[in-house]
């Protein structure tokens, strides 16, 4: 032990020492400069990040303000449509205005809204012919209340639907009440529809209270002159009307999508007693309880009118679009400045074998010639005529075809109109070639790589420039990388393996814990667990036998992944499965999820789809819709899923855990209980129908 704590501390000493040598001056700045990198990219990560989320906020805030101004615009149509029976009419009657309203499906198109309904005028030489007149028509207790003497009575008169709450506001004068007052004069003063501040409405009864508003539109005498306030009070003949019940109303308008941001409505200034509304009162902003990420506050103008509204996340919208990918890039930039700065040090530790190296780079130079368009040369430097054999003046205005590139490496002719030199030339292209011959003086040849690049002068091509390399040592050098890359992918082999065999004894050790679990659900949850880790193991597992260490043959790992869940749930040979999976490549990341996947639904269908003795077959199918896109069939003939059970919304973790999954690879999730239970999962990932090997 002694031994190998001192061996460490020899290692640990010798890359310091190597670290600290003036020749890691480079190694020190590019570390700095990695590092500020990354904190750069991670801060314009968050903050872009931040923007998308606000973004999205003010855009569901938005819409949703944009559907309540159009809700309300709509009911003001609906009022006009309204007036317009009295403008085409001298009078109308209580069945005319029941026949109207019942035509416009009040309780289906407008939801809130409690009805339609007509307050006239009544001045007070006028009330007991008012009161008796309508007590003829068949309402014997009816009268105008509250009973108090005033200078001016209203009294609704007519209200559709005419039962239930809407009876309780029959004979109201809503005029005397202050705040129905205010928007009943502004109506009646301007000749244009208003709407009220907060009120109780007189249909509330004791249970289900919920703040109302009113909408007013002013009715004239047909042809008078409404000019003036004056003029537009004298002519004053009542108000078409409706009341609202805001939750009603709200409920009408906020859609599903809507859940994760809390919207309060206040009829004044932003205080509990105007308030009118609150989507999720827990979330109520006048309660101090929660701190939302984003909130904003806007107003509701209507005719003059002003509401308040506040819009705020609550901890469902922050969850959606909580965003990991700063810390990734975080952690991953100051992961990967560690391992260049291990990888320099470790180049200096061997800096005699990289000494070396450069010295031989450093004594190998390029070739370079220049040729007119006869391929004659022009000129050549001391670099090609060493590698060629030749002095300067044996090249000059000499054709380089017919000295040096004659010939292929077999011997044979190497025609003119073949070279990509002179193609180079012909069609003004910088071409590059990667292996090919020239030959020397004395007629050995040797490989090279060479480009070939035009010279244009006035847009007019009058040569070429050739830039050759003698790849020699480069072949040789490339062998001992294949041999090197063969050693890694052994490492990388071996990682995969001990990655496995880390998570098969973590498997073994929740099996023996579970030896010690005496509650049935806890013992589940163990193998369950369990499952889950033995699927991932299984893809290290086919990882490090497979050539390609980033892709498997998914057909095979779910072959061996239903054979291991049939084991782990002994279902004594009652279930038959049918798999049909397409010879197919995936990347690691989606063959996880999508293996976590198959094990949850399966494992599920082993435990409740065939009860008893019952018998069925449980079926895997994976097909390709199109390039790239696949439609992943996961499904049982046995007793079927409730029709109870959201999958999407619910409290079982296998459920959760394949919602998750699912959305981390931007794929679908679909559920089909017409014939038993069936999952059909669509994604979209790249595929190789082939390994690429390494060796």
């Amino acid at each position: 032990m002694r031994s190998e704590y001192n061996l460490s501390n020899q290692s640990l000493r010798a890359f310091w020492s190597a670290a600290t040598q003036k020749s890691m001056i480079t190694g020190w700045i590019t570390l700095v400069i990695i590092i500020i990198f990354t904190i750069l990219v991670w801060y314009e990560t968050k903050l872009d990040s931040e923007r998308n989320s606000r973004e999205k906020f003010t855009t569901i805030s938005r819409e949703v303000k944009n559907a309540i101004v159009k809700r309300i615009s709509d009911y003001e149509q609906m009022l006009k449509g309204a007036r317009g029976m009295f403008v085409v009419s001298d009078s109308v009657t209580r069945e005319e205005w029941r026949s109207y309203v019942k035509h416009l499906e009040v309780e289906r198109n407008y939801p809130g809204i409690l009805g339609m309904g007509y307050s006239v005028i009544v001045t007070p030489g006028y009330k007991a012919t008012h009161e008796k007149k309508v007590r003829a028509e068949g309402f014997p207790d009816y009268r105008i209340w509250p009973d108090y003497k005033r200078d001016i009575y209203t009294s609704i008169v007519y209200l559709e639907p005419f039962e239930g709450r809407n009876l309780r506001a029959f004979g109201y004068d809503m005029l005397q009440e202050p705040v129905r007052h205010m928007s009943m004069t502004l109506a009646m003063d301007s000749a244009i529809t208003t709407l009220s501040r907060k009120v109780k409405l007189v249909q509330e009864t004791t249970h289900d209270i919920q703040a109302g508003f009113l909408m007013y539109l002013p009715h004239y005498q047909e042809d008078s002159v409404i000019n003036t306030v004056e003029q537009r009070r004298n002519a004053l003949i009542g108000f078409v009307y409706s009341p609202f019940r805001m939750n009603d109303l709200m409920n009408g308008i906020l859609s599903e999508t809507f859940k994760d941001i809390n919207l309060e409505i206040y009829s004044e200034e932003i205080n509990r007693n105007s308030l009118m509304y609150v989507s999720s009162p827990l979330f109520l902003s006048l309660s101090g309880n929660y701190n939302p990420v984003f909130s904003a506050d806007d107003d509701l103008n209507f005719n003059g009118v002003t509401w308040k509204i506040r819009f705020s996340t609550l901890p469902s919208f922050e969850q959606q679009v909580k965003d990991n990918t700063p810390t990734l890039i975080l952690l991953s930039g100051f992961l990967t400045s560690a391992l260049i700065f291990i990888l320099l040090v470790s180049l200096t530790v061997n800096r005699q074998i990289f000494r070396e190296l450069n010295q031989l780079i450093e004594s190998t130079g390029e070739g370079i010639y220049g040729l007119d368009l006869k391929g004659r040369c022009t000129f050549i430097n001391t670099a090609a005529c060493k590698m060629l054999g030749r002095s300067p003046e044996e090249f000059y205005n000499k054709h380089m075809h017919s000295m040096i590139h004659y010939q292929h490496k077999d011997k044979t002719p190497y025609r003119l109109d073949e070279c990509p030199i002179q193609e180079g030339i012909e069609k003004a292209k910088i071409l590059r070639v990667d292996d090919e011959v020239f030959w020397r003086a004395d007629g050995n040849s040797f490989p090279v790589e060479y480009i070939t690049s035009p010279v244009i002068v006035n847009n007019k091509v009058i040569g070429t420039v050739v830039n050759f390399s003698d790849i020699t040592s480069r072949k040789e050098t490339f062998e001992k990388l294949s041999n090197s890359l063969q050693e890694k992918v052994i490492l990388l082999k071996e990682v995969h393996h001990r990655v496995k065999n880390n998570l098969q004894i973590i498997s073994s050790l929740l099996n023996l814990q579970s030896y010690y679990i005496k509650e049935e659900g806890s013992h589940e949850i163990f193998k369950e667990s369990q499952n889950r880790i033995r699927s991932m193991a299984l893809i290290h597992e086919k990882l490090y036998q497979t050539s390609n260490m980033s892709r498997l043959n998914f057909a095979e790992y779910v072959q061996e992944l239903v054979m291991n869940l049939l084991h782990s749930y002994d279902t004594s040979g009652k279930v038959n499965f049918k798999i049909d999976i397409e010879d197919v490549l995936l990347n690691i990341d989606t063959a996880i999820t999508l293996g976590l996947s198959i094990n949850e639904i399966v494992s599920n269908s082993l435990k409740h789809a065939f009860p008893g003795n019952k018998q069925g077959e449980i079926i895997v199918s994976l097909k390709a819709a199109d390039l790239d896109n696949f439609v992943l069939t996961i499904g049982d003939n046995g007793v079927g899923m409730p029709e109870s059970i959201d999958y999407r919304n619910t409290t079982s973790l296998g459920l959760q855990l394949v919602n998750t999954l699912i959305e981390q690879i931007n794929g679908s999730l679909e559920l089909n209980i017409n014939k038993g239970t069936t999952f059909i999962i669509k994604f979209s990932a790249p595929s190789e129908k082939e390994e690429i090997s390494f060796t």
